[in-house]
């Protein structure tokens, strides 16, 4: 495993601790390697439907991927896969998922700064990345920080 894995690993599992959930590292570090939005979660297992959402946008590379995926599984279930609350539970892991999530906050007629977002991981240790060309903190990552 080179370096970026097993730095990445180490990172998601400090995050597991600090959250107490659990979550497919794999997808997780893939998404960041490839700059496709990467999350993790406030929920653990007690919320299977919050724990479905997280597990499929990572695993689909972005939210509305990942809501198109589960959409009739949601429906079957009785949920809405386009509702606010399952993106309550999502802690941003890189820009493009703040982007991401920004945006779907947008689609659901709510708003959410950039800066507001990437503060979910930052307050949980996890390493702090760009936004908006400014620093949401100090960046002391392998992670690439692209330009704007």
């Amino acid at each position: 495993m080179d370096k970026f894995w097993t730095q990445a690993r180490k990172q998601i599992n400090d995050l597991i601790d600090v959250t107490s959930t659990f979550g497919v590292e794999d997808s997780a570090i893939e998404n960041l390697s490839n700059g496709k939005p990467a999350f993790w979660s406030f929920c653990g297992n007690s919320n299977g439907s919050a724990g479905t959402f997280f597990l499929t946008i990572n695993s689909m590379g972005g939210i509305e991927a990942g809501k198109e995926d589960i959409r009739a599984h949601f429906a079957r279930n009785g949920r809405d896969v386009d509702a606010e609350e399952w993106l309550h539970h999502l802690i941003p892991l890189n820009r493009a998922a703040v982007t991401d999530l920004m945006r779907a906050y947008q689609d659901c007629g709510s708003w959410r700064t950039p800066e507001e977002l990437a503060k979910r991981a930052a307050a949980r240790g996890w390493p702090q990345y760009r936004v908006r060309g400014a620093l949401s903190a100090p960046v002391e990552t392998i992670y690439p920080v692209a330009a704007e």
